[in-house]
């Protein structure tokens, strides 16, 4: 059994990526004279702070990810975040049979007027930590969005952006079961604005199949 994360950003509570006047594309197709005045990356509360106090938004450091929450798995973090290029694949980096990990980095430019104009960039790191337990048939999956930094210009609000996460699944499970049956946890979306996301960065989502037969070779 597999599970796969789809991360999405949209503008608001109402907006959905391509159905409105405003969008947000991978920054990699935006020309790059376009993305000259979106470098100033901030953290959610910095820039949550500022706009408050109607102050210009200042250049901020990409924030360190620190030490990992009580109870998170610290050393397939390490080793994941070594092998870079194969996490942030599609198919993740696979350590074992029992754990792989997913982190992908996200640069996001929201689009304005008919994706025309470009009105404020969005950076993002998704991680995804998977860990198998033999004899149970269960999969607990740590997901998280980290490392959260927004720029926008005077006419938009980032503290209105939202990321949703979206996990489906897939099984196969060979001769060991012609059958298998996944059950998924209740939840398998979070859709949440930046401010919330940036606080609450981890959740924990765990699937189980019953162990019907014998093992087999093709089961992963």
């Amino acid at each position: 059994m597999a599970a796969t994360a789809l991360a999405a950003a949209h503008p608001d509570a109402t907006a959905q990526a391509g159905s409105g006047e405003r969008v947000f594309v991978e920054a990699s197709t935006i020309p790059v004279e376009e993305l000259i005045g979106l470098n100033s990356p901030q953290p959610p509360s910095d820039y949550s702070r500022h706009s408050a106090q109607s102050k210009p938004q200042q250049p901020a450091a990409a924030p360190d990810a620190g030490e990992p929450d009580a109870g998170e798995p610290a050393d397939l973090r390490k080793e994941c975040a070594d092998r870079a290029e194969k996490a942030k694949a599609a198919k993740r980096w696979i350590k074992s049979r029992f754990e792989s990990c997913q982190k992908r980095p996200h640069d996001l430019v929201l689009r304005g007027k008919q994706g025309t104009q470009s009105i404020g960039r969005l950076w993002f790191d998704q991680w995804i930590l998977s860990f198998a337990y033999d004899g149970s048939r269960r999969v607990d999956y740590i997901s998280s969005i980290e490392n959260i930094r927004v720029q926008a210009t005077p006419n938009d609000a980032a503290n209105k952006w939202r990321v949703g996460q979206h996990f489906s699944h897939t099984s196969n499970a060979g001769s060991s079961d012609p059958n298998p049956a996944v059950t998924a946890p209740q939840s398998t979306s979070r859709d949440e604005l930046l401010g919330v996301r940036d606080r609450t960065p981890q959740w924990m989502l765990t699937y189980t199949s019953p162990d019907k037969g014998a093992f087999d070779s093709k089961d992963e």
